[in-house]
């Protein structure tokens, strides 16, 4: 791989595509990270061009510090690949960001940072494995976080009976389609349906501040029907009746 091709503008890019999902990175108030470079971090996840040239080396030098005092600790690692990679330092970035994904191989962040650099470095195939990560990942914690939420809101009639089924991130991770069912079936599931999206924009900010996420994903609620499908087919197939065809069939 030949580094030296990538333009310094591109490793100075916000991303373009993940970037709906694109955490200020692991909370750094959880990771042991001195103060100055704190403030320092916080200016990079904001614009990583107000950082000057003087400001980006100490920022990578106390990082550097902080992962040679904690080397297990995998926030720190993806934190000092993301500030290597905005000082140019492309090599060591991708070994930071490599250790990160080792030390904590189920790190939405992580993968994503390591998928947006070997995007940009045009390594499709390495790029595409850590994004997809990244979107299975982002779909286990939304899953995770609105079954939470259910919980807090029960007190809401048309919410008690809803169970969160499936998440489906977009290849972007700009859109997040959520299925829902109720044990009323689909009626009672329009009720639900109506509460959800009503709720969705509230939604999202409790995804975002629960999840320490910048840019948090539309959210689209639908009723999942795939179990209701297969109830179906299986009742026709005891009957000895040829499944439905499908749409596809049709045409």
């Amino acid at each position: 791989m030949n580094a030296e091709r990538l333009q310094d503008s591109e490793l100075m890019e916000q991303p373009a595509d993940s970037g709906a999902l694109a955490a200020p990175v692991p909370a750094t108030a959880l990771v042991p990270v001195p103060e100055s470079a704190r403030q320092l971090l916080l200016r990079m996840f904001a614009d990583p061009y107000l950082l000057g040239e003087c400001e980006r080396a100490e920022l990578v030098a106390e990082l550097r510090e902080s992962v040679s005092a904690h080397p297990e600790v995998a926030e720190l690692r993806v934190l000092l690949g993301m500030a290597l990679c905005v000082n140019l330092e492309v090599q060591e970035a991708l070994e930071e960001l490599g250790e990160g994904v080792r030390l904590a191989p189920d790190s939405f962040i992580a993968h994503l940072k390591m998928g947006e650099l070997w995007m940009r470095l045009r390594v499709c195939k390495k790029a595409e494995k850590h994004t997809r990560q990244a979107a299975l990942l982002a779909q286990n914690l939304v899953q995770a976080e609105l079954a939470r939420w259910l919980l807090r809101e029960a007190g809401d009639p048309r919410l008690q009976q809803v169970t969160i089924t499936d998440v489906r991130m977009s290849p972007d991770l700009r859109l997040a389609r959520v299925y829902v069912r109720t044990l009323a079936g689909p009626e009672g599931g329009e009720a639900a349906l109506r509460a959800l999206r009503r709720g969705a924009p509230h939604l999202r900010s409790v995804l975002g501040r629960e999840l320490g996420l910048r840019v948090t994903p539309e959210l689209r609620f639908e009723y999942d029907t795939m179990p209701d499908q297969a109830r179906r087919v299986d009742e026709l197939l005891r009957q000895g009746a040829p499944p439905p065809k499908s749409d596809e069939e049709d045409q």
